[in-house]
């Protein structure tokens, strides 16, 4: 007690074990001026309570719990330097100025005010114990002297006192000592390694803020970055780093000089400064509330990294600062937009399918794996929630039907925070930018929509579309649908239906195909081709019909056709290859690949045929087991499943299988397989499975849009073409055109027929958000595949040089004498080049002296045109249908050269000769392009 000291005591403490005899032991109060004792108490007869605390006391009425009151009642223990000890004993044993001693000595305090130690006392501590200064809680008269954590030191140990308010004959009244803060640059706590340096210390921080997510709904954080002008200089520290402050009362704003402190740790292998692991130590305090974004300087990142973007030592040097990327990125991915905001983005363009470009091996696929793993880097949104509403990217007001983006879309110099992060679920960890507020992310529009597919030509269009699983039966969860019964697919609910149907039907009216084969449509008897044909029809006010094949095979989905009856005739005799040998080739006991339907169609005009074949074979979403699996070479699951039905197929039609009669054949579908997969290569072999002979396909994709070009499909942020045509040498020749239609592949699956329901069972994740407009009837994200569409002249060239003599012979008499005269001649010219010795088909010629026949009637009929004439117009159809027969002559003969692998650089010249023919003839300079394509011809067949 202040002034007469007349609250004193001394505590003796059993460590809890309570009514400990105290006999023998005497209690000695040493004077630190002589270093000899000045009191002696016996403890004869006394003993600690049942809690194990015994209290000696000047005065009991001043203090509680005291067990023995002695005199005197004021000053009782004097002011250091001085000390307290235990000896076994009595008093009689230490009568006044006994010199200090350790002979019987149990324990010891020695005691001062900010004075320096008394050696002469010392001897009573262990070796290296010091004095205990009385002052150390700034209240040196009302404080005690009391071990910290309570009775905690060990006998002749004073390391543990503080001072406290007293609590006699009770638990010392601890309280935390007074936190050590270190005063810290970032780049120290980051250190060159993946960890902070010191984790669980308390460290204070400034810098300036690069990232604001302090929201409930956000990071709960920010990311602070050391000032420029304090970085170190070594490229292995990160100058950047996460505040985690929970609540985050004090609000920042990127630009903002901040203080932080708190504990640096791991969180996730993430470094971070948690403000509230400090307690109220913890503190935000904004410096300068001004823009000062100047102070710090982003640090350039270049793709490819030096390792995977998914390996936390990738980009731990710049973990937490803001970051510019030198390359134009490219949305390569974003299927996890919708439920994790994130879009993926790669360097170099959109990231390809290995076995798309590339003759499949092992060697090559880990090479492609290592490669695109360094080129990709996810740019997430300001959370880590699942199913954010409004999805964040683009900015401004976050995605909708008329703010979205498109695979290929760029970002020039992307800035924002290298954060290592989940996506919102495990096993997401990798790489993230996170944009910053203030200055959001732009998206280039470098793939803007096409409106309608590009121009195949030809008179009639053949089309292939996936369509996502188009059912009439609504998926409730109940297995109601295929031949066996299984789980339905499609809409949850009939309003989903009508919506996926009304963009199914703006996708088919744009392809404006004659025939188009459907893939993933429900196995049912009629009702879903008939659904679609119907609201089809009444789109665009032609007569669509489907070929009424039934059910077929035994999957829940199918494969169909329909057809514009107003272009076309279907042939009614359509065949199915259902057998075991093609829906399970490799003899697992389990349906896997569709049965294929093939059907032959006429052209309504020309009155020429041909035969198509609709296929879906067994995706590479779910394994077959070994030996058919391929997980080396990039090919994917069920390989050898696919493979087998497409040998299997090439056999088939081989076979006429509709019975048409008639040679021309197309392949098309959804094949599961990338261009140079087995199953791809194995029908380009045909029948005999030899490459370069008569019965061979042409990858008309590979043929008019090139491999390495092509795509229309993204799995895993990885572009190629699942979809195919496929041609064979008679079909080829007669192709006009090839296109893939953009519409789906490019397209945010938030775009999709889904609404904001989320129906009996449905996926939560597939409830669209509300709060922006993500639905139109239109034809983009119809489906998740890319329609191929492919234009035919249905080729006779012989027949249509026939066709030319009659139309022409219908002209005469013209009542010119010189138009009669250049008619005969171009009449006479046409039938020489219909010598019989020169023709080895209808489709394909032995000479070029047919070529040169040709030139010289288009030549007279020129003149007719040039004239004015009544038969100007008759006489300029002429001509245009004698280059197109000389244009379907060289590309047969050209495609024949290709499939038997002939020389390189006979091709190549035959490939331009035919581009400079088709330029000729769009100029009108005709007789320029029969020559051209006679060269085309003629370097083909020396190929």
């Amino acid at each position: 007690q202040a002034g007469t000291d007349s609250a004193e005591f001394v505590e003796l403490y059993d460590g809890g074990v309570g009514n400990t005899a105290l006999d023998g032991l005497v209690l000695v109060l040493y004077n630190g001026s002589d270093d000899a004792s000045y009191e002696a108490f016996d403890l004869d007869g006394q003993s600690t309570g049942a809690d194990g605390y015994f209290v000696l006391c000047a005065n009991a009425a001043n203090t509680a719990n005291c067990d023995l009151d002695v005199a005197p009642d004021t000053n009782l223990i004097q002011n250091g330097a001085d000390a307290v000890a235990l000896h076994t004993g009595d008093a009689a044993d230490f009568p006044e100025d006994t010199p200090v001693t350790t002979v019987g000595l149990i324990d010891a305090l020695v005691y001062d005010t900010n004075d320096t130690d008394d050696a002469g006392l010392s001897v009573l501590l262990n070796t290296g114990q010091p004095q205990v200064n009385e002052g150390g809680g700034g209240d040196a008269p009302g404080d005690s002297n009391q071990r910290c954590p309570n009775g905690s030191g060990g006998a002749r140990n004073t390391d543990t006192y503080a001072q406290w308010q007293p609590t006699p004959g009770a638990e010392n009244a601890c309280e935390d000592p007074p936190a050590v803060i270190n005063d810290r640059f970032i780049h120290e706590i980051q250190g060159p390694g993946l960890a902070v340096t010191e984790p669980g210390t308390i460290v204070r921080v400034r810098g300036v803020v690069v990232g604001d997510y302090q929201a409930d709904d956000e990071l709960d954080g920010f990311f602070l970055q050391e000032e420029f002008a304090d970085e170190d200089a070594d490229p292995a520290t990160s100058e950047g780093i996460f505040i985690f402050c929970g609540s985050c009362s004090v609000a920042v704003a990127e630009g903002n000089v901040v203080e932080v402190v708190g504990v640096q740790e791991e969180f996730f292998d993430m470094s971070q400064i948690d403000v509230g692991a400090a307690g109220p130590d913890g503190i935000v305090v904004v410096i300068d509330s001004g823009d000062n974004s100047a102070l710090v300087a982003a640090a350039s990142v270049d793709l490819p990294a030096p390792a995977s973007t998914t390996a936390e030592a990738t980009f731990e040097n710049v973990e937490g600062m803001l970051v510019t990327f030198t390359d134009i990125l490219t949305a390569t991915e974003y299927f996890e937009l919708g439920r994790y905001g994130q879009v993926v983005l790669s360097e170099g363009g959109k990231l390809r399918q290995f076995t798309n470009d590339n003759v499949p091996t092992v060697a090559g696929f880990a090479a492609h794996l290592e490669e695109v793993a360094k080129r990709r880097i996810i740019l997430d949104d300001i959370n880590n929630f699942q199913n954010d509403d409004p999805v964040f990217h683009p900015q401004p007001g976050g995605f909708a039907v008329d703010n979205f983006i498109r695979g290929g879309d760029t970002i020039a110099a992307l800035t924002g925070v290298m954060h290592w992060s989940w996506a919102g679920s495990g096993g997401t960890d990798a790489w993230r930018i996170r944009p910053q507020v203030d200055t959001p992310v732009v998206f280039n529009r470098s793939n803007p929509r096409d409106a309608a597919p590009d121009d195949v030509g030809g008179d009639i269009r053949v089309a292939t579309l996936n369509v996502l699983n188009y059912f009439t039966t609504i998926d409730e969860g109940n297995n109601t649908c295929g031949p066996a019964a299984e789980s339905c697919r499609g809409a949850h609910s009939e309003a989903e239906r009508v919506r996926q149907l009304d963009k199914l039907i703006a996708a088919l009216s744009g392809m404006d195909a004659d025939v188009v084969g459907l893939v993933e449509i429900e196995n049912n008897a009629s009702e879903s081709l008939e659904s679609i044909t119907a609201a089809l029809s009444a789109a665009t006010g032609e007569a669509w019909d489907y070929v009424d094949a039934g059910v077929t095979g035994g999957d829940v989905i199918k494969v169909g056709f329909i057809y514009n009856a107003d272009t076309v005739t279907a042939s009614g005799n359509f065949a199915v290859l259902d057998s075991s040998d093609f829906t399970d080739p490799n003899n697992s006991g389990q349906l896997r690949n569709r049965a294929a339907l093939a059907e032959t169609f006429t052209e309504s005009v020309t009155g020429e045929s041909f035969t198509a074949v609709v296929n879906h074979l067994k995706s590479k979403g779910s394994g077959c087991g070994s030996g058919d699996d391929d997980t080396t070479t990039g090919q994917g699951n069920c390989n050898v499943t696919r493979t087998l039905a497409a040998e299997r197929l090439a056999d088939w039609l081989a076979t006429d299988p509709t019975g048409s009669g008639d040679p021309d054949v197309i392949v098309l579908g959804d094949l599961n397989a990338y261009a140079m997969e087995d199953p791809v290569s194995a029908l380009k072999a045909g029948s005999d499975d030899t490459v370069g002979t008569a019965d061979d396909y042409t990858d008309l994709v590979d043929e008019f849009i090139g491999a390495t070009n092509a795509y229309s499909f993204v799995f895993s942020g990885e572009w190629g073409y699942l979809d195919h045509a496929l041609a064979n040498d008679s079909m080829a020749g007669q192709v006009t055109g090839v296109t893939h239609w953009h519409i789906n592949a490019d397209e945010v699956n938030l775009l999709d027929y889904n609404d904001t329901i989320q129906d009996e069972n449905e996926a939560s994740f597939e409830a669209k958000p509300g709060s922006n407009e993500l639905y139109a009837p239109d034809a983009f994200r119809a489906s998740d595949h890319d329609a191929v569409i492919v234009g035919l002249n249905l080729a006779n060239p012989m027949g249509d040089k026939e066709d030319v003599i009659a139309d022409l012979g219908a002209l005469l008499p013209s009542g010119s004498k010189l138009t009669d005269k250049r008619l005969n001649k171009a009449i006479d010219h046409i039938e020489d080049s219909l010598e019989p010795a020169w023709w080895t088909s209808d489709q394909t010629v032995t000479t070029k002296n047919v070529f040169d026949a040709e030139r010289r009637a288009v030549a007279q009929l020129r003149l007719i045109v040039n004239s004015g004439g009544p038969e100007a117009e008759a006489a300029l159809s002429a001509i245009l249908a004698l280059v197109n027969a000389d244009r379907q002559l060289a590309q047969i003969e050209l495609i024949s050269a290709i499939d038997r692998g002939g020389k390189a650089s006979k091709i190549a010249a035959a490939q331009e000769a035919m581009a400079d023919a088709a330029a000729y003839a769009a100029a009108g300079q005709y007789v320029r392009a029969v020559n051209a394509y006679k060269a085309a011809w003629d370097a083909a067949t020396k190929a």
